[in-house]
């Protein structure tokens, strides 16, 4: 028996010197083979930490061992422990623990970590270690502090301890130089605290991000340097939330200032950030070809330009960048960013690369030294990756806006100032990438707000001193490094000496330790008004500060008088500056540039010019730019701020440390340097902790709190304690054995002066806790036994006393006994005796009921998931009750019923002459009472125990059993949905069982007229888990009987000639003859057996009873494959996607008829026979590359190829609308966002409909529109249809009624699960009806819903691929089969022997688009651009051109000449605000176009005749009920007014008018403009005639056009969009006149058909084109012609450095004068040609001069 003690190797220092030594240990073993079966511990001699690693389990004894304590003097664990510390001390300690060879938690290298009290001294090994193993951190989980070695994991899970014990936020302060493992400490740290918190779905997906943020920040934050290879150059505060449970619920990084200096210089043997060079190693081809870039040594950013060019300056030893590159890659994906996202900032990041090639060449420039771009080519590579103009980044980088007062003026800028604005370009670009990807990592891990608990890990820049050991310069960026270092040391000689103070409060003896002050440092730094930072900054504001003016300014503020400032004694711009460090010599050399760190105005406008969205979030428009020579925040003072942050964020959180130290200067593994390290020991303050542990003390608490913690360690305080609170400590403390030297009583705190007293305690409380748990086990045990005991007692009381039953080892069960008046449940005490069944309560043990067994008659259930029984007593009445597991409470009674006619029989049948055997079983029964005989239930109790009454009774139940029936029966076991129930003997009544899908969980009970209702919710998988499931199989309503059989006349020859009377499932299958060949067949399964039947003329080809199934098999896929197995004769192979419901059909059936359960198999290959009896295999493979399930014959027997069926994943809104298909169907999104109009025929008011009214007695019409009848020989048949309130009516195109259909002969309906419009109505009484329609939603939604009120019942509507439907009574049925083709372009019907084959193309317009590759781009852009504009008022339901998408909404697009008419206008009618005013067509009754003025207004639109500007109609907004218009990217729309008639427009500002329409109508009558999208709707041009519209798509159409078809109007719609599209043309007009009347010139809108402008004499006019590309512009122009009689003008202008990229492009040319004529009017046409020739678009227009 291994037996370990909690503290196993970590008790008292003395515990490892008492230990035996190994050689004594192996003498008094005895030998290997003989067990030792005294000792009860095994000792465990040596544990290899390599073994460990790879056990996959580990016992905790061996853990203990290799991660025990250490309290050898020369290698102690703990430095509080040290009596007289000393550096050197604490330094030799720390390099024998980092020499130490000794097994411990770094497997045996080295023990490079060491308390210091709650500190962790962590000295970096310099080499990977492998032993961060998860056992390890299950080890150190739910440890007490110091119980086992030092560990970051010790102090992570002491963090995580004390903010679930006491609530208080938690922060891990890690500081070191750099180089000292600050960062790895911190991931560690990470990495602990993410796998100890409790896990959930959401908890393990921030855990991942947060882990996998951090390559992600170290690649683009973090640097190699002259100390370390991975140093960070950004701080980070990383908050994890959690919740009150210790769950993981949230994060959030803070950053301090990125040293973004380092992305243009850097010094010798340095890099820039990691990325740059990962990118240039790993990028692929295709990407280095996208990005331009190249090797690292091409680029002077990462060169410092030649500084760095050799290899070994670009690498870093034993990093692979293009491995790291990789590692990056697959990180940002983890942390939630997408590869497209991954693909900008790769982007951008090249772009800066290429930015620092940029040269600058100084030209004389009217005397004036300019700078001009050398190498043009490579900034036009670096505006290609920022997606700029190259114009746009040139002038930014060349020139500057100096603003004077009000005016801005142009200045070409010097080489110098030049190559600053590209340098301060390419910092800015990187900061703001750098923070957009903390802000991308932040959201995805966003903390909750009602977040209350939090640990919080410090990882700050390491202290840096350069010119110690090289010649580097200490610059600006070391102040600001150790500045923040400073502050923390502030903060943590603060907190050390706010110890001291409560020592001195409390009254403790306590020898002060004086400590090292940084205050004085810290005020030089950040005083204000005077102080480095702040002076910088005064020197900062000046234009020409220099750094010799801000030396002399820190000399004259500090030389004197300041202790830790020191003025250089040499020559230069130096200064020392003591930190807690030490002194550090600073050269302030180009500080006053560094610090103004500004970017112009002309940089940040540039910028966000980008076509780059990731650029436009970095440059967003609504930021405040400081234009006017405002002073933007300086490098000192962002620094400031961010460092105050970091201070803010730890106030009031209790701190841990862990102090980093690197043991060399040349990051080589297996050297500690005493000198390095003892430097360090000193900055650190780690001497001076000890002392202050030594004199101090390690715990503290108030007595209240550590009475209630720690009472349980002294009977005396346990549980409850009388006196003082200190009393009560120190009574603790003293049954504990404490020395007193090693605690202390203050006013109101006790002081612990080691973790070993902590550490005693927490054991003791440990102890206690299982000892008390013992003991409330055991006496609960004791407790639950007796009543037990005390129940069983009282049970053969009550039942000896009311029956005279006694018997021991009764079955018992609570049960719930139902109420058959009102339903409720009553529990019961359920008790099954060797004679009968009890009901007895369950609290008093009263005797409510007794049934007998020979009373009994049979148990009823259902195959449900209910737990009802019924226990049927004809006799008597029936008994029902609800039970837990109902089989076993069956199995009980049974058993008990067996048994006790077993006995009865074997009585009964000895033989009578037998006087022996008579009177010994007379003496048996008068020496000990019969268990198993029952006595009369009408005698007193008392006979049960007189021996002469009992005799004689018991020869009376014998005889009268002899002659009952029940001595030759078997207790029967009914299961069916529906039984007979008798409460009382008299009286009967039904208790139906039912599923019930609607259910959550458990069962329903009813109260009906007819007696009981019992709902359950059915069981989903009848494969146990073993199958893939279809998430529409898991959904689906299981109906049964699908063809409608159960009273049909072959149910009625069925029933003759085999007997079965109830249909439990009907519907078509597809078999698969010996030749795999489809079949189609009906399936029919009865309670008796299955039928495989000939659809035509119902033909029974197969009878088979359920006894002859041997069993099912079907695949682990998803698929619709099953094969049933008769051993008598042939197998059958069915396919069906209602495979579930059949086989769940078929188990309950065959559980019913056999009493047994039906077998079922799931696997891969399927061995089955053929009719001639040889074996055949199915072999199943899973395919992604097919759109549905191939059956392919082999030698073998087949082999079927599944694909894993998906369902639609749907983004839009699914609250639009209710969705009557439950999920179970593929939806279109013009279907479910349609909106509902309901009368599309406009008849509610017509003379056809009061006829219909007046004949039938109709009273509302609910729906009206065009279907398609689809008649028996499959022609389509255009035909109206009319949902009233009573009926559903079949109209010809005269509304003729041609059948009407009332809603009580509709028993279902039926459709498919594809994006089609067909829906059958289910007639039995006569035939079935099979339509189409685009509204097939809304006709099944308004049948369903009337039919619900009509009969309070719901209507059957059944979803399937395989509809079986009636074309005329009594002549079989005819199947649809449909199918997913994506070839086929519209639904097609294909007329088969069985019915019909409907293909249909399930993939929607815009998916079609996604899937092809050269429209991907396009769809991207399309995308960005909604975002841009804002909501789509069509909610994604429409196609839209890209023109449509792009426009500017003006809303006046009228010549200023109809100006004073509108107004006029417009103030007769009493409108205030025009909306929208502009030219448009409109189709009128004849089919014709008629142009028109559309005016909108608050109040009214206007539809004006523009040739005398005559009102033709004025529609009030509150007339208009809608607007129809099609899917497809054409501009007609329609305007529904039933008052009037409907308006039938063209216009290319459709999309303005609905979206200012349905604006105005929500202002106005506070309602939304329903918005009708179909391809198919109608239109009434007049009061009473309805115009069916069709939209249809014709690619080979060169434009959209109207065309007459059967008194209906046809629409061919051209998709396509052309190379070069015209979004929008202006003329601008404008006088001789002031700027101010320039600026208030409308725009006048000209088309490719001209217009006529009316000019006057001496104006001018400008020409803004606005178009689109799809294809490239190089090379091509704008060609200008002003014709007039006599005269010609041509102009050019070329259109130049446009890109082969989608973009909207604003070109303005050239501003003209007006050209007129005497004998004639003015055209001008303006046309974009190629450089073939080729016109690409063209704009006209006319003027006459006036």
């Amino acid at each position: 028996m291994l037996t370990t003690p909690r503290g196993a190797g970590s008790g008292s220092p003395n515990l490892s010197n008492n230990a035996p030594s190994s050689s004594s240990q192996q003498q008094q073993q005895p030998p290997s083979s003989t067990p030792q079966e005294d000792s009860e511990v095994v000792v465990v001699q040596s544990v290899n930490p390599n073994e460990l690693d790879s056990a996959n389990e580990t016992s905790e004894f061996a853990l203990y061992q290799l991660y025990k304590r250490n309290f050898e003097s020369d290698t102690i664990d703990d430095l509080s422990l040290l009596k007289e510390p000393t550096d050197q001390t604490v330094t030799r300690i720390l390099r024998n623990r980092f020499y130490n060879q000794q097994p411990d938690i770094n497997g045996g290298t080295s023990q490079f970590y060491t308390y210091l009290g709650p500190t962790i001294i962590a000295v970096n090994p310099y080499q990977k270690t492998k032993h961060y193993k998860n056992h390890v951190k299950t080890f150190y989980h739910a440890k007490q502090p110091y119980e086992i070695g030092p560990h970051l994991y010790s102090l992570a899970e002491d963090a995580y301890r004390q903010m679930k014990e006491t609530g208080q936020g938690q922060t891990v302060i890690v500081s070191g130089e750099s180089g000292a493992g600050k960062t790895e400490s911190c991931k560690i740290l990470l990495e602990y605290i993410s796998a100890i918190s409790i896990s959930g779905l959401i908890t393990e997906n921030i855990k991942r991000i947060l882990i996998e943020a951090n390559p992600v920040l170290e690649a683009f934050g973090n640097a190699k340097t002259l100390r370390n290879d991975n140093s960070s150059r950004f701080g980070k505060y990383m908050e994890i939330f959690f919740n009150f449970k210790g769950q993981l619920e949230g994060a959030h990084i803070t950053t301090s200032l990125l040293e973004k200096s380092r992305v243009v210089t850097h010094r010798k043997g340095e890099r820039n950030f990691h990325i740059f060079y990962q990118m240039c190693a790993g990028a692929d081809e295709s990407m280095k070809k996208d990005l331009k870039l190249d090797d690292a040594k091409k680029f002077n950013y990462l060169t410092a330009n030649g500084l760095n060019a050799s290899n070994q300056a670009l690498t870093i030893s034993g990093v692979n960048d293009k491995l790291e590159f990789k590692n990056t890659r697959q990180s940002m994906t983890e942390a939630g960013i997408s590869v497209l996202e991954q693909m900008e900032i790769f982007r951008l990041c090249a772009g800066i690369l290429h930015l620092g090639n940029v040269k600058f060449k100084e030209v004389n420039n009217n005397g004036k030294e300019t700078a001009e771009i050398e190498n043009k080519d490579t900034l036009r590579t670096a505006a290609y990756l920022f997606q700029i103009d190259y114009d746009v980044l040139r002038d930014a980088i060349l020139y500057r806006t100096i603003h004077v007062g009000r005016e801005a003026t142009k200045t070409l800028q010097n080489a110098e100032k030049s190559a600053y604005n590209r340098d301060a370009l390419a910092k800015g670009i990187y900061e703001r990438l750098f923070a957009w990807l903390i802000r991308r990592i932040n959201s995805a891990v966003k903390r909750p707000d009602d977040a209350k608990y939090s640990i919080g890990i410090l990882d700050i820049y390491g202290f840096e001193i350069y010119e110690k050991y090289t010649k580097e310069k200490n610059s600006l960026e070391q102040l600001n490094i150790n500045y923040v270092n400073e502050k923390i040391q502030q903060q943590v000689q603060k907190w050390l000496q706010s110890e001291q103070d409560e020592y001195v409060r409390e009254g403790i003896p306590y020898t002060p330790i004086p400590l090292k002050n940084v205050d004085q440092t810290v005020e030089v730094i950040e005083g204000r008004p005077l102080g480095i930072y702040k002076l910088l900054d005064e020197e900062s504001l000046f234009p020409n500060g220099t750094d010799e003016r801000y030396m002399q300014k820190l000399n004259t503020a500090f030389g004197t008088g300041y202790a830790c400032y020191e003025k250089s004694k040499f020559a230069g711009l130096i200064f020392d500056l003591k930190h807690f460090a030490g002194k550090v010599t600073y050269d302030v050399e180009g500080w006053v540039t560094m610090n103004k760190d500004t970017l112009f105005e002309d940089l940040v406008l540039a910028m966000r010019r980008s076509q780059s969205n990731l650029m436009q979030q970095l440059f967003p428009r609504d930021e405040k730019v400081d234009s006017f020579g405002k002073l933007q925040k300086t490098t000192t003072m962002q620094f400031a701020e961010d460092v105050l942050k970091f201070v803010g964020k730890m106030k009031g959180k209790h701190h841990h440390f862990v102090k980093c130290i690197k043991p060399n200067h040349e990051k080589k593994p297996n050297e500690f340097l005493d000198e390095v390290v003892m430097e360090q020991v000193k900055y650190l303050g780690i001497t001076e902790n000890v002392h202050i542990r030594n004199s101090g003390y390690y715990f503290k608490m108030d007595f209240d709190k550590f009475l209630d913690r720690y009472k349980m360690c002294s009977d005396a305080t346990w549980p409850r304690w009388n006196g003082s609170p200190k009393a009560g400590v120190k009574k603790i403390l003293q049954e504990m054995k404490i020395p007193k030297s090693k605690y202390a009583l203050g006013q109101s705190k006790v002081f612990l002066q080691t973790p070993v007293q902590l550490f005693a305690l927490d054991e003791k409380i440990a102890s206690r806790r299982i000892e008390m748990a013992s003991i409330i086990q055991r006496n609960f045990r004791k407790y639950k036994a007796r009543q037990k005991v005390l129940a069983e007692q009282h049970l053969q009381k009550a039942l000896e006393k009311t029956f005279g039953e006694k018997c021991d080892n009764l079955f018992q069960r609570l049960v719930n006994q139902i109420n058959w008046k009102t339903g409720e449940r009553q529990r019961k005490l359920l008790v099954v005796a060797p004679s009968a069944i009890y009901l007895v309560d369950p609290k008093t043990y009263t005797v409510l009921k007794r049934v007998q067994y020979k009373t009994i008659d049979s148990l009823k259930c259902s195959a449900l998931n209910d737990e009802v029984i019924i226990i049927s007593a004809p006799q008597v009445h029936d008994l029902m009750i609800e039970a837990d597991s109902k089989n076993e409470v069956m199995k009980a009674i049974r058993d008990s019923y067996d048994l006790f006619f077993s006995h009865i029989n074997r009585d009964n049948s000895a033989p009578s002459n037998n006087s022996n055997s008579s009177q010994d079983t007379a003496a048996n029964s008068s020496s000990t009472p019969r268990k198993d005989v029952p006595t009369d239930p009408n005698a007193p109790p008392s006979t049960a125990t007189d021996p002469a009454s009992s005799n004689d009774d018991l020869s009376k139940n014998v005889a009268a059993l002899a002659t009952d029936d029940h001595s030759i029966k078997t207790l029967r076991v009914d299961i069916g949905e529906e039984f007979v129930f008798h409460p009382l003997k008299a009286l009967n009544k039904r208790v139906k069982f039912v599923k019930n899908f609607n259910a959550k969980s458990g069962t329903m009970i009813e109260v009906t007229t007819e007696g009981l209702l019992v709902s359950s919710k059915p069981s989903d998988d009848v494969f146990d888990g073993m199958k893939l499931r279809r998430k529409t199989s898991f959904h689906k309503k299981f109906y049964g009987d699908y063809i409608h059989l159960a009273k049909s006349e072959l149910m009625k020859k069925i029933s003759e000639d085999f007997g079965d009377q109830e249909v439990s499932f009907s519907g078509v299958v597809t078999k698969y003859n010996k030749k795999y060949k489809k079949q189609e067949r009906i399936l029919l399964i009865t309670e008796r057996a299955i039928y495989n039947i000939d659809p035509n003329g119902y033909i029974i080809h197969r009878h088979i009873p359920m006894r002859r199934l041997k069993a099912v098999t079907v695949s682990p896929y998803t698929d619709g494959f099953f094969v049933i197995h008769t051993p008598d004769e042939y197998d059958y192979v069915f396919e069906s996607n209602k495979k579930t419901e059949i086989l769940k059909v078929l188990s309950e059936n065959y559980t019913n008829a056999t009493r047994a359960k039906m077998k079922f198999f799931v696997k891969n290959s399927i061995k089955h026979r053929m009719k001639k009896g040889n074996e055949n295999r199915l072999e199943f493979k899973e395919v992604t590359a097919i759109r549905g399930n191939h059956v392919t014959p082999t030698d073998y027997g087949a082999e079927i190829q599944v694909k894993v069926e998906e369902v639609m994943s749907n983004e839009l809104d699914t609250n639009v609308v209710q969705d009557i298909y439950q999920g179970q169907k593929l939806r279109r999104k013009d279907s479910l966002l349609k909106w509902y109009l309901g009368d599309y025929l406009h008849i509610a008011n017509t003379k056809a409909f009061e006829k219909i009214k007046k004949e039938f007695g109709d009273c509302q019409l609910l729906y009206s529109g065009l279907v398609q009848k689809i008649n028996k020989r499959y022609l389509v048949q255009d035909r109206k249809l009319l949902v009233t309130d009573q009926a559903v009516y079949n109209l010809d195109n005269d509304l003729k009624v041609l059948r009407r259909i009332p809603f009580k002969e509709i028993s279902g309906i039926s459709v498919s699960t594809m994006r089609d419009g067909f829906f059958i109505l289910k007639v039995p009484d006569e035939y079935d009806y099979l339509f189409s329609s685009p509204a097939k939603t809304e006709i099944i939604k308004a049948i369903m819903d009337q039919k619900k009120k009509v009969e309070n019942r719901s209507l059957e509507l059944q979803v399937d691929d395989k509809l079986v439907y009636t074309v005329h009574k009594g002549k079989g049925v005819k199947t649809l089969d449909f199918q997913d083709d994506f070839s086929v372009k519209s639904t097609l019907i294909i007329p088969t022997s069985t019915g019909a084959l409907i293909k249909v193309n399930n993939v929607e317009v815009d998916e079609q688009q996604q899937n092809v590759p050269q429209e991907a781009e396009k769809n991207q852009l399309v995308s960005e651009v909604k975002q841009s504009i804002g909501a789509d008022i069509y909610k994604g339901r429409k196609a839209r051109k890209k023109a449509s998408m792009m426009r500017e909404h003006m809303g006046d697009y009228l010549p200023n000449y109809y100006n004073k008419l509108v107004q006029q206008l417009l103030q007769k009618n009493g409108d205030t605000q025009l909306l929208f005013a502009s030219e448009v067509l409109k189709i009128n009754k004849s089919l014709k176009t008629q142009k028109r003025i559309m005016i909108i207004t608050d109040k009214h639109i206007y539809n004006i005749d523009p040739q005398e500007f005559k009102v033709k109609r004025i529609i009030d907004l509150d007339e208009i009920e809608g607007a129809s218009m099609s899917p497809f990217a054409d501009d007609n729309f329609c305007l529904h007014v039933p008052s009037s008639y409907d308006y039938l427009y063209d216009s290319d500002k459709k999309t303005e008018i609905l979206d200012v329409l349905s604006n105005a109508i929500m202002k106005k009558a506070q309602k939304k403009l329903p918005i009708n999208i179909a391809d198919t709707f109608s239109f009434s041009p007049s009061g009473n005639d309805v115009v069916n519209i069709n939209f249809v798509e014709d690619s080979n159409a060169n434009e959209t056009f109207i065309e007459p078809h059967n008194n209906n109007l046809v629409v061919r719609v051209n998709h396509k969009e052309p190379g070069v599209v015209l979004e929008a043309a202006y003329v601008y007009v404008t006088r001789h006149a002031s700027e101010k009347d320039k600026e208030n010139v409308k725009p006048i809108e000209v088309k490719s058909n001209p217009i006529l402008i009316k000019l006057r004499k001496r104006w001018k006019y400008k020409l803004e084109i606005r178009f689109y590309v799809n294809e490239y512009l190089s090379q091509c122009s704008f060609h200008e012609k002003i014709d007039t009689v006599g005269s010609r003008l041509e102009f050019v202008s070329q259109v130049s450095d446009l890109e082969p990229r989608e973009e909207r492009y604003v070109i303005t040319l050239p501003e003209r004068d007006v050209v007129y004529s005497l004998l004639s009017k003015t055209r001008v046409k303006c046309k974009l040609v190629d450089p073939m020739g080729r016109t690409l678009l063209a704009v006209r227009f006319i003027y006459d001069v006036r």
